[in-house]
């Protein structure tokens, strides 16, 4: 087995008995993109500065296991003639295996994602594509010249040809411009077949309208109800050894399984609040001071799915998230036009 050291990951060849490469091997060591020696000194700091913070307030505590649990981890990627497999040091992590039979290519995207305060970061993921339009996503960093060298490693290996990939490190470097999905009509082909007269896992959504509002119901349960009960499980068991970490996650799976998002919308303003297990109060944002309402991915994913915001952006340049953590994408955007069509913003 040869062994080649890049920046951030270990590329490694295993031959079979004829002495031909039969499988390669990507033993990446942090989600950060970093070596070993850099990693070292990341964990260092980063157990530095959590001592201090957790001595000062319990409510860091959480914070700084999810932080080093992210730099701890050791992700490898396993490349076969048949299969991908990717497995994690962390055992929370889940593993993912999957047949690359019909697969087209693989390709980066650049996900971004903004805050309540309109800061914007930004990952690269990495896509395996296949020929009846699926996808399934391999992984995940901030650093795009590694997962774009592991793009065409991996094509190399499988003897894929991709003409995409002499631009793609280019295009990588320049925010996303294109929202797909945004016009009516597109979204209206993609929820054909669907009942979008009730709640259900491809709708997510209830919505009645009259002749002076939209009232939208955002039930989360639908989209996350596995990871809610899988947070209220670990929460639990974890509240024995340690409290502070173990009642967060707790509540945090509670709030998946009953909490529910309300938009209302008028002609001139809408509201909208988190019930019933929130600490914020319903808030009001009036027409006069909303440049756009988009949806955008939030780079969180369940099971190599994709979640999105509806966000509602300011004329003075803040971001306000309406509706958080939608796997629907088309759902989202039939919600979205909903909402402009109602305030009338696709006119002004």
């Amino acid at each position: 087995m040869q062994k080649l050291s890049q920046k951030g990951f270990e590329l490694s060849e295993i031959k079979n008995s004829s002495g031909e490469v039969d499988q390669i091997k990507f033993t990446v060591f942090s989600y950060i993109g970093v070596n070993k020696k850099t990693k070292k000194i990341v964990l260092t700091v980063i157990a530095v500065i959590g001592i201090i913070f957790c001595l000062i307030s319990y409510v860091f505590i959480p914070i700084f296991c999810i932080a080093l649990l992210l730099i701890l981890n050791t992700k490898t990627i396993h490349v076969s003639a048949k299969k991908i497999a990717i497995k994690n040091s962390i055992p929370l992590f889940p593993k993912k295996e999957f047949s690359i039979e019909n697969i087209e290519r693989f390709k980066v995207e650049r996900v971004e994602t903004r805050d309540s305060k309109g800061k914007k970061s930004t990952t690269f993921v990495l896509f395996a594509h296949f020929k009846d339009k699926s996808s399934k996503k391999i992984y995940t960093n901030l650093n795009p010249l590694l997962v774009n060298q592991m793009d065409s490693t991996i094509e190399q290996f499988l003897n894929i040809t991709d003409n995409t990939n002499k631009k793609q490190l280019d295009e990588l470097k320049f925010p996303n411009l294109q929202k797909g999905l945004k016009r009516e009509t597109i979204v209206e082909e993609k929820l054909t077949n669907i009942n979008t007269s009730k709640p259900s896992k491809e709708y997510p959504f209830s919505v009645k309208s009259s002749l002076i509002s939209d009232k939208v119901i955002y039930f989360p349960k639908y989209n996350q109800k596995t990871l809610g009960v899988f947070m209220l499980i670990f929460g639990f068991f974890f509240s024995f050894p340690c409290l502070p970490v173990g009642i967060p996650f707790f509540i945090w799976g509670l709030k998946k399984l009953v909490n529910k998002q309300y938009v209302n919308v008028y002609y001139n303003k809408l509201s909208y609040n988190i019930k019933p297990i929130s600490l914020k109060k319903q808030k009001e944002l009036f027409k006069k001071h909303i440049s756009n309402i988009e949806v955008t991915p939030s780079n969180v994913t369940t099971n190599g799915v994709m979640s999105y915001h509806l966000l509602a952006t300011t004329k003075d340049g803040k971001t306000i998230k309406l509706i958080r953590h939608v796997y629907k994408e088309a759902a989202l955007r039939n919600i979205c036009n909903k909402i402009t069509k109602r305030l009338d913003l696709d006119k002004d």
